[in-house]
């Protein structure tokens, strides 16, 4: 009896642990008249005031997969946050994209992210300081070209093999700046390391990583530096006001793809959120710069 007992359980357990982390259906949004779908994870109870963070996918990508390969709704669950995982538009039958001030496309994801972050900040009582991005690839850009256009929507992005589009890099002058994660492979053969002319950026040049770098660093006038080794990879932290402003991980020979256990020895998703988590350490001061 008692085996039978302990049996069901572990079974309730493990069901209420899947029905925490698992989101089937999509919500909608329109915006410039054309529906947009996004997938919502608010973990049961969440605290008023919790964080959000939002998820963006590469080129061609799909937010109903990139949910599950992330386990970012997991950490939510874990840590007390909401996740949204937005879909991008069609350029092309086949492709789905996030417009980061690309020739090619007309669709305006700046104001679309702004008002689906405003949005479920009000309807689920979140935090509109705790609002954070992790882009990957074009996702990547996108959250650079939010930071550069719409710095009060986001406290803080982790970006993973992705840049800087070369007009945002020309352009770019944030009146706050936004505190930035990038996690690059040195050997990443659609980002450059030395950066690159590329066609979604008109053929511009995209900066060589270092000096991505080095341009956040400057935006937050950072003053100070720690170098952390964790095993499978090190992370640099810059300081800005005794806070953490920009971090930066460098993986070795690491190409285009998304760090996890199985391919770089850590998750990349895993240190977004301990990155926004000190991030989050800095909103007041953050907030009175925004008039918020």
């Amino acid at each position: 009896m008692r085996i039978f007992s302990v049996f069901f359980w572990l079974l309730a357990m493990a069901v209420s642990i899947m029905a925490a982390v698992t989101v089937d259906k999509p919500h909608v949004i329109v915006h410039d008249g054309v529906e947009r779908t996004y997938y919502l994870h608010v973990p049961d109870g969440l605290e008023p005031g919790a964080p959000l963070v939002m998820v963006l996918h590469g080129l061609g990508g799909h937010a109903d997969k990139l949910r599950y390969r992330t386990e970012m709704n997991r950490l939510a669950s874990e840590h007390g946050f909401a996740v949204v995982d937005p879909q991008g538009l069609d350029y092309k039958p086949t492709s789905s994209h996030w417009n980061a001030g690309f020739a090619f496309s007309d669709v305006d994801d700046v104001g679309f992210l702004t008002s689906l972050v405003g949005q479920l900040d009000a309807r689920h009582n979140l935090s509109p300081a705790k609002s954070f991005a992790v882009g990957i690839s074009n996702g990547g850009y996108m959250a650079y070209h939010v930071a550069c256009y719409a710095p009060e929507v986001l406290s803080g992005i982790a970006v993973i093999s992705g840049t800087m589009a070369g007009g945002d890099w020309g352009d770019c002058d944030p009146q706050v700046p936004t505190s930035v994660l990038p996690i690059q492979g040195t050997k990443d053969p659609m980002i450059r390391w030395e950066g690159a002319r590329h066609w979604m950026s008109g053929f511009s040049m995209t900066p060589a990583v270092p000096d991505l770098v080095a341009f956040w660093r400057a935006q937050h006038g950072t003053e100070g530096a720690v170098f952390e080794e964790r095993g499978a990879y090190s992370v640099a932290r810059y300081l800005a006001g005794g806070r953490d402003a920009v971090w930066f991980v460098a993986l070795r020979g690491f190409g285009h793809d998304l760090p996890n256990e199985r391919n770089a020895g850590f998750s990349a998703v895993a240190l977004a959120w301990e990155f926004f988590s000190q991030v989050q350490q800095g909103v007041p001061t953050r907030l009175r710069s925004r008039g918020r």
